[in-house]
């Protein structure tokens, strides 16, 4: 199976992810989408994890993080997250959500890839 056969068969999760709270990032030549979520919703990282996984995306099992916010010194925070491989196939992603500078954006042209899919997740 080419990587492109195994990016269309969750390219709606990954678009409605990116609207959510996955974030995608670019290396030189090539892309990486990491998710994170609470522990409170392990469940739901879990499930995005193996879907990542059953297209044969090579990835490390999801890590606790723990970080203190500086604005909320006594109240500690953990949560989970995975990266996937940086990949060219997800090239096709980072230059749909990223502008020039790199930042996240909604594309202008979001509504072309509206599907149940994108907005189940």
């Amino acid at each position: 199976m080419t990587n492109l056969t195994k990016f269309l068969q969750i390219r709606s999760m990954l678009i409605g992810t990116l609207l959510g709270d996955a974030h995608i990032g670019r290396t030189k030549n090539s892309s990486f989408i990491t998710f994170e979520q609470s522990l409170a919703k392990e469940s739901y990282l879990r499930h995005l994890y193996e879907l990542v996984k059953a297209q044969g995306f090579d990835m490390k099992e999801p890590v606790q993080y723990n970080r203190v916010d500086p604005r909320y010194p006594d109240n500690p925070t953990s949560s989970l997250y995975f990266r996937t491989i940086s990949d060219p196939i997800f090239n096709i992603l980072s230059d749909l959500f990223l502008d020039r500078s790199g930042q996240k954006i909604v594309p202008a042209n979001i509504a072309d890839y509206l599907d149940i899919g994108v907005l189940s997740y």
